[in-house]
This record gives C-alpha cells, structure tokens and sequence, in this order.
C-alpha cells in the first residue's frame, strides 16, 4: 500500500502548493470559478488528503473520488464563509487579499446589492453537497467531515 499512499500524498501536496501559488499571483479580481478552482486547490486537497489515506488503507480506494468530492465542496464553502467574516480585514488591504475574497468577487461581476445573500446561498449549496457526499463514504469515515459541513452550514 505504500506506493499508493505516497503517491496521493505527493498528488494532494502539489495541488495545494498550486493552488497557494495561484493565489498569491492574482493581482486582480478572479470570476467565481477561478474562486472555487483556487479554494479547491488550495484547501480542499489537503482536507481529502485524510480521507483518502485511510480508505487507500482500509482497501477501499474506489471511494477516494467520492472523499474528493466532499473535500472540495466542503473547502469552499468554509472558504466562502472565512470570507464573510474576513470582508472588512480583506477590503481594507486591497490587493490579492480582496481579489480572492468571495464578497467582492460577487460584487466585481455585478452582483453589488446581493453579494452576501448570493455568498451565504453558495456556503450553504457547497456545505450541503459536503455533508451528503461525505454521509455515503463507508466505514462512516466520512462523519466528521458531514458533521463539520453541518455545523457550518448552522452559521449562516
């Protein structure tokens, strides 16, 4: 088993090292895709990365996109919630820090007035897909992440 934990290990660290990377390149504001590409990247690999080590291990491998799926969309939701609550801190600085910054994102593509209302739907869509994706992963490995999504998606 060890080849193949090592290699989602070196798969999952790279793709968070590009997805930093993409981040601290932006010097203007990105389109809600290149958002969540980069919240994926970034986070979302290495939120999996448990998951998918511990299925590698327990002999259930054809569950790691599954366990991919809930990673992702549990990074971005929790992404865009550190948003909401960064908004202040993050237009203050300008810069990267408000380009990847969901709220002004929304607020650059003409969503101005229902920024934070079309923010906390997008939260709740990504934590909501989070949650079910990770109740179907076996061995109940997934309940944390479905639980966390949860509580999360409590905050909005």
């Amino acid at each position: 088993l060890l080849p193949a934990l090592f290699a989602v290990t070196h798969a999952r660290i790279a793709l968070a090292i590009a997805g930093q990377c993409a981040d601290l390149q932006i010097t203007d504001t990105v389109s809600v895709a290149s958002y969540e590409q980069i919240a994926v990247a970034k986070s979302g690999a290495l939120l999996g990365l448990p998951l998918e080590l511990a299925l590698i291990a327990s002999g259930a491998s054809e569950w790691q996109p599954q366990a991919r799926l809930a990673a992702h969309s549990f990074a971005i939701g929790y992404q865009i919630i550190d948003d909401i609550d960064d908004i202040e801190r993050d237009a203050n600085k300008g810069g990267p820090a408000a380009a990847l910054n969901i709220l002004l994102v929304l607020k650059t593509t003409g969503d101005n007035d229902q920024a934070l209302s079309n923010a906390r739907g997008m939260a709740l869509r990504h934590l909501s897909k989070a949650a079910k994706a990770a109740e179907l992963l076996p061995m109940r490995s997934g309940g944390l992440m479905r639980e966390l999504a949860l509580r999360l998606s409590a905050r909005i």
